[in-house]
């Protein structure tokens, strides 16, 4: 969901993802807690830790604006001028 107008998204690293997840399996943190404590949605730190769960550490990885990096990848043949 877009933010309004003035309001900042809090994106974690990667570190502090860890912190979170490692709070609520072995502290036993409730997601409402946890939410408080690093400013993000109940939503947010509820699917962080399920998908933590199901899928491992690399679901933590941050994806955000990768789209715009070129990760070393160059085209050829691209007719813009920034490629």
């Amino acid at each position: 969901m877009a933010n309004h107008k003035g309001n900042k998204s809090t994106i974690l690293d990667l570190n502090a993802k860890k912190d979170h997840v490692n709070k609520h399996f072995n502290e036993h943190i409730s997601y409402k807690e946890l939410s408080m404590i690093y400013n993000i949605s109940y939503s947010a730190a509820r699917r962080m830790c399920i998908d933590w769960e199901i899928y491992g550490e690399a679901v933590l990885i941050s994806k955000t604006g990768k789209h715009n990096k070129h990760n070393g990848k160059v085209k050829i043949n691209s007719k813009d001028p920034k490629d």
